[in-house]
């Protein structure tokens, strides 16, 4: 039996029995044809197990912690809405509660037998499943009313249903292509050789070996916790077609990152985008000054110096550039050296950094899904997969809010090199 502290309660003596209904506001089952499937995948939505948390107002479990049930266990009350069957309501004992409501949560969670314990180990360590994603809520704290009879057939009081917002513990990105596959840049002239940008794959990456997960909660409020993954090495996938609808977009769930604290630019997630390059001639100078532009293959492993002057760039062999930045009095970080691989291909890469208003610059939060589309290029990004020292804003972020329960889609359009 489950000893309650001693105190005294609203409607009832020392730790008086109390039975407690939860109604919570979650993602409908990936078979369901409204609002959440429109940008949910059929793992963004899978419903595996419901578990509730109950603790005294010390942070210490009480009668009924960690109860877990499955979603027929539910009753549908509204659209995205769903209640405890009356016959399934939770016995606990009266007073002030803290409540969380989990989705698909690890086990560590699961058994966490103290408030303190579930926040701190609630990141995204393990969080992503083979058929699910886990979800939590914020907290809830109800003054639990006593009842003088556990009946089935008694109403739940009012004061003892908990209706709580369940979120996922992650954000989730994917990169789209626009109108246009390919991106001709500069101008095919006497003088400027002009070359193409053809973006063909994606990743997601952080700004530090080590950077924070998702959104802690603790006391009702909504902050970064202290826990860091590592999130350096990047992983390719293919960059999305046109129109490809978003349910069916190749994405990446990521750790959140939000401006609360301390919060710096050392610990930033960032999208990051391969694109072929392809230019059309080899610059040289002459004594005079004079830049001219012949052809010439491009072979496996070549090295390629990228000068850049003014709105031109051009594509040389190393003393080319040497030369051409002494002619124009520049310095050496104007050349950008780059290597062909072993196919006689070249490749730059651009590291988006989804940013906000002045005072939330570069926020990504929990259960928002953003995709930056392509739309365009203006120049080159980077001769490797490692971001710039220093972060710039490359998109527009849209501020949202993160208060309903299908991914909170936001499509972000992007014109790489700008």
């Amino acid at each position: 039996m489950v000893m309650a502290s001693c105190e005294k309660v609203p409607g009832g003596g020392d730790g008086a029995a109390a039975s407690m209904n939860v109604r919570i506001s979650f993602p409908r089952s990936a078979s369901d044809t409204r609002a959440e499937s429109t940008t949910a995948s059929t793992k963004d939505v899978a419903i595996e197990s419901i578990t509730v948390f109950i603790f005294d107002a010390e942070g210490n479990a009480a009668l009924g912690n960690a109860t877990t049930f499955e979603l027929s266990d539910f009753v549908d009350k509204t659209e995205n809405v769903y209640e405890l069957n009356p016959t399934n309501r939770i016995q606990t004992v009266a007073g002030p509660k803290h409540v969380y409501v989990g989705i698909n949560l690890p086990s560590a969670l699961v058994n966490a037998s103290t408030e303190s314990v579930l926040i701190e180990k609630a990141s995204t360590a393990g969080l992503e499943g083979e058929t699910s994603l886990a979800m939590l809520s914020g907290v809830a704290t109800p003054n639990l009313v006593a009842q003088t009879s556990d009946e089935e057939s008694e109403a739940t009081p009012n004061e003892n249903i908990v209706a709580t917002e369940v979120k996922r513990l992650v954000s989730k990105i994917s990169v789209t292509m626009g109108e246009d596959d390919e991106f001709d840049v500069g101008e095919d002239t006497e003088d400027v050789g002009l070359y193409t940008v053809t973006p063909d794959l994606f990743a997601v990456g952080g700004t530090a070996t080590t950077f924070y997960p998702v959104e802690r909660i603790g006391t009702g409020m909504l902050q970064t916790p202290g826990d860091p993954v590592d999130a350096t090495e990047p992983v390719f996938r293919p960059i999305n077609g046109k129109g490809t609808e978003a349910k069916d977009l190749d994405a990446f769930y990521v750790p959140e990152h939000a401006a609360k604290g301390n919060f710096s630019q050392a610990n930033l997630t960032y999208a990051l985008i391969r694109a072929e390059v392809k230019f059309t001639k080899w610059a040289s100078i002459d004594l005079n000054a004079q830049i001219t532009l012949t052809d010439g293959p491009l072979g496996p492993g070549d090295m390629v110096y990228v000068t850049r002057v003014g709105d031109n760039t051009y594509f040389s062999k190393f003393i080319d550039a040497k030369n051409i930045r002494e002619a124009f009095m520049l310095d050496t970080s104007a050349t950008t050296t780059y290597e062909a691989d072993e196919e006689g291909k070249l490749y730059t890469y651009y590291h988006i950094f989804p940013n906000g208003d002045e005072l939330d610059m570069y926020t990504i939060r929990r259960n928002q899904f953003l995709d930056i589309k392509v739309t365009g290029a203006k120049g080159l990004g980077r001769a490797t997969v490692t971001p710039p020292d220093e972060v710039l804003v490359e998109t527009t972020y849209l501020e949202v809010s993160v208060d309903v329960l299908a991914w909170d889609y936001k499509a972000i359009n992007h014109i790489l090199g700008e």
